[in-house]
C-alpha cells in the first residue's frame, strides 16, 4: 500500500481549487455571515444606523443565500432598484424581484465594502453609500462600483426605498 502524505497548506490549495471548479448547481450553500457582506469605514452608531447596517445585511445575505422571499422583505412597497443587467436603469419592485428570481442562482457573493450610513436630520430617511463587489458563477472578475441605497421608516421599520449606482 502506497501512501502520500499531502500538507494542511496543500490539502487546502487543493479544495480551493475543487470548489473553483464546481458549477453553480453543485456548490454548498452556506449561510453568509454578517461580517462578510458589509465592511463599514465608519462603524455604525445610533439606534438608526445599526437597523440600516441589519436591514442591508438582510439583502446582501438574501442574494447571497439565493432567497428571494427573504429579499421581497427589504423592499419598500414603492420601492425601486438599479440593476448592472439594464444599464443601472431604476427598476419598479415588482420588476425588480421578477427579474432577480431568474438569475438570483447565478449569484455567488455579493460584498459591500467601505460603507458608510447617513441618516437624515428627522430620522425618517437614510442613505448607505458604499462600493459593491458581485460575483457571478460562470464569469470571471467581480464588479466595483460606487453605489447607495436609500432607506425610508415605513411604520417605525427601515425598509429600502431605492438602490442604484452613482455617476462616475
Amino acid at each position: 500500500m502506497l501512501t502520500i502524505g499531502i500538507t494542511n497548506g496543500q490539502e487546502a490549495m487543493l479544495n480551493r481549487l475543487h470548489r473553483t471548479t464546481m458549477t453553480a448547481d453543485q456548490h454548498p450553500r452556506r449561510e453568509p455571515q454578517p461580517e462578510q457582506c458589509i465592511r463599514f469605514s465608519e462603524t455604525p452608531a445610533s439606534d438608526d444606523e445599526i437597523g440600516i447596517a441589519k436591514l442591508i445585511t438582510q439583502f446582501a445575505t438574501a442574494l447571497n443565500a439565493h432567497d428571494v422571499t427573504m429579499l421581497e422583505a427589504t423592499l419598500a412597497p414603492d420601492a425601486i432598484i438599479g440593476t448592472t443587467n439594464r444599464g443601472g436603469a431604476l427598476l419598479p419592485r415588482e420588476a425588480y424581484l421578477a427579474a432577480m428570481s431568474k438569475i438570483i442562482k447565478s449569484i455567488r457573493r455579493v460584498q459591500y465594502h467601505r460603507a458608510v450610513i447617513r441618516v437624515s436630520d428627522d430620522g425618517q430617511s437614510a442613505t448607505m453609500f458604499y462600493s459593491g463587489s458581485r460575483q457571478l458563477y460562470g464569469r470571471s472578475g467581480a464588479t466595483n462600483e460606487m453605489r447607495y441605497f436609500r432607506c425610508k421608516k415605513y411604520r417605525g421599520q427601515w425598509m429600502i426605498a431605492e438602490a442604484g449606482y452613482l455617476d462616475p
